[in-house]
């Protein structure tokens, strides 16, 4: 797993930054979110035809989402597994 992201002021996403480690600042209820979405997402890999590049938002699960926040994007890539 790798992880990348922006800069919060690039609004262009011009610049992908391959980040060493991510911090989420949450909440429980951000967390149980969190959790509800991964085994959203966990779901569609497994009973749908999901090709490698798919790709999830978080923000387009969570309808309380808000610009304000941090977008959570899950990535399929079938090329790392084992």
């Amino acid at each position: 797993m790798e992880a990348f992201g922006y800069d919060k002021k690039d609004n262009e996403y011009n610049k992908i930054i391959k980040l060493s480690e991510v911090t989420l600042d949450c909440n429980k209820n951000d967390l149980d979110k969190i959790i509800e979405f991964l085994k959203s997402v966990r779901q569609d890999i497994a009973e749908k035809n999901v090709e490698d590049g798919s790709h999830w938002h978080y923000r387009d699960y969570n309808e309380l989402w808000t610009k304000q926040e941090s977008d959570f994007i899950i990535y399929l890539d079938n090329s790392t597994v084992e």
